[in-house]
């Protein structure tokens, strides 16, 4: 009893300490809402093993090699402990080649792989509460008999209809509108190396196996995500270049690829339906002097989307046709990588591998935004010749050569594939926002002032390219424009970031300058800032 005894009052100590008792008062205020009853209150408390270790080994030790133990040390009806992260030590971590036989210490464990399969988000009870049928005994009212989800049972372990009461023996029935539940995934994993198995260069004799893991109440959004766009909401421009900043760091360091970057995050979140049904979508097409950096950044990117197809060069980008085996003597459509792709991303890799015919039908994709297929009767039993239009609804990536070389060995007709993307991205419908349209318009209206002026500045094409409302603002026509206006500063640190606000927002007041000294009427419908 001592022993427990201290080791809770190490928990009250950490929790002090921490910030854990100060964040628990926090959880708890939604619970005072009269209006709000529940059975179950589930409260999630961060534990730094290491910080745990220091103020008291036994709790550390307890928290590290009997984790259920320790949770009921913290345990306030349901509570769940994260540990914030693992000591690095082999004992801590799961090398998945390398599977452990027998029955060890159940302790948490840390791992990394690959994940070839996964399951639908799916519902499952945390907790539930139950009334005895016994009118009679003091548990057919009240909160008695509470059940709720320990790691490693079923469902039917919280829920059920064979428990019963306590106090006298009779069967117990839930009270369903108390049940309270959270989102379940099964993920599959396997070791990376499993991947040398597609390799055509590399065969290996070695099987892997995967295994296969429960995921309880997955967050959507994480907080220190949710805390830096509240540190960065007094700017229109900080947020996305940190995120830009800092993404796929594995991949290329930060400070490069700025651009791509922010486009391939731009694609992944504008890539999705609205309300109403209607597909979004934004392709990207790379033309670089390299390809390996940003193949490798898109293929990173693709594992973010919630459908990522890579083409394979080998297989069927859009639909294909096949005699039905099952008899029922008629053709079979086979659905390709774009249309496997539906809802996410569809990436095409270097586009120089393909030739003119398939770049002619990847652009009236692009144009329609629907993918045809032509089936001869004679040939599928039929009557008649029919021909089938299914949508496509993804968005595509791809990357090509902008080297002499591969112009002039014919590899790819950029333009008219740039023309396509082009097109495809005039015939958005782009939703701005009041002021952002005012600023384009008087922007252009001034430019067309300009250039009919004889003694005008003239303005280049690339100049007038180089405008973005409000957020990005990257240069203006008859402005000089500055040789980095996206990042003009390094967004690794705070200074950078203010650096970064005052060139853009310089920038953006000379645009506005601009629109009133060239721009007729301007200060009619533009408010100056």
């Amino acid at each position: 009893m001592a022993d427990i005894l201290s080791l809770k009052e190490a928990v009250l100590v950490y929790l002090d300490r921490s910030g854990g008792l100060r964040k628990l008062v926090e959880d708890c205020k939604p619970f005072n809402d009269p209006q709000q009853i529940e059975a179950v209150y589930r409260f999630c408390i961060s534990v730094n093993p290491s910080d745990v270790i220091e103020l008291d080994p036994a709790l550390g030790d307890c928290v590290l090699h009997n984790p259920l133990a320790a949770t009921a040390l913290f345990k306030s009806v349901n509570v769940i402990l994260k540990l914030t992260h693992l000591p690095p030590f082999p004992e801590y971590t799961l090398d998945l080649s390398s599977f452990p036989r027998g029955y060890g210490p159940v302790r948490p464990v840390s791992m990394e792989g690959l994940v070839i399969a996964l399951t639908r988000v799916t519902k499952y009870t945390q907790g539930a509460r139950f009334l005895c049928i016994n009118d009679d005994c003091p548990c057919s009212t009240g909160f008695h008999h509470i059940r709720v989800h320990a790691p490693g049972a079923t469902e039917s372990a919280t829920v059920g209809n064979n428990f019963s009461c306590m106090v006298c023996s009779s069967p117990l029935k839930e009270d369903v509108k108390f049940r309270v539940l959270g989102d379940k995934q099964l993920v599959e994993l396997i070791h990376v190396k499993a991947l040398d198995g597609l390799s055509a260069h590399q065969q290996s004799s070695l099987r892997y196996q995967s295994v296969t893991l429960f995921l309880r109440d997955p967050h959507k959004v994480s907080s220190s995500f949710q805390e830096l766009l509240k540190f960065t909401a007094g700017s229109p421009w900080r947020f996305s270049a940190v995120v830009a900043h800092f993404f796929g760091s594995d991949m290329a360091p930060p400070g490069l690829y700025h651009t791509l970057k922010l486009g391939l995050l731009l694609s992944l979140v504008q890539t999705k339906s609205d309300e109403k049904n209607t597909f979004h979508n934004l392709d990207l097409l790379v033309v670089t002097t390299d390809t390996l950096i940003p193949d490798r950044l898109m293929m990173y990117s693709l594992g973010l989307a919630c459908r990522g197809v890579r083409h394979q060069a080998s297989g069927e980008m859009f639909a294909s046709l096949s005699k039905d085996q099952h008899g029922a003597g008629t053709a079979n459509i086979h659905a390709g990588s774009a249309l496997l792709a539906t809802g996410g991303i569809c990436m095409l890799g270097d586009l120089g591998c393909y030739k003119k015919d398939r770049l002619d039908a990847i652009q009236s994709v692009l144009e329609s935004c629907t993918v045809s297929v032509f089936i001869p009767g004679k040939k599928y039993g039929e009557d008649a010749d029919q021909q089938l239009s299914f949508p496509v609804q993804c968005s595509f990536w791809a990357l090509t050569e902008s080297t002499d070389a591969s112009r002039r060995s014919g590899r790819a007709d950029c333009a008219i594939l740039g023309t396509a993307l082009v097109a495809h991205a005039q015939s958005l419908q782009v939703e701005l926002t009041p002021e952002a349209e005012k600023i384009i318009h008087g922007y252009y209206m001034a430019s067309r002032r300009v250039r009919t002026q004889s003694q005008g500045v003239k303005m280049s094409v690339a100049s007038i390219k180089l405008l973005d409302a409000r957020f990005f603002p990257t240069g203006a026509s008859a402005l000089v424009i500055p040789p980095d206006a996206v990042f003009p500063c390094d967004p690794g640190d705070v200074d950078g970031l203010h650096n970064r606000d005052v060139t853009l927002d310089e920038l953006h007041q000379n645009i506005l300058r601009f629109i009133y000294a060239y721009a007729p009427g301007a200060d009619t419908y533009i408010t100056e800032e």
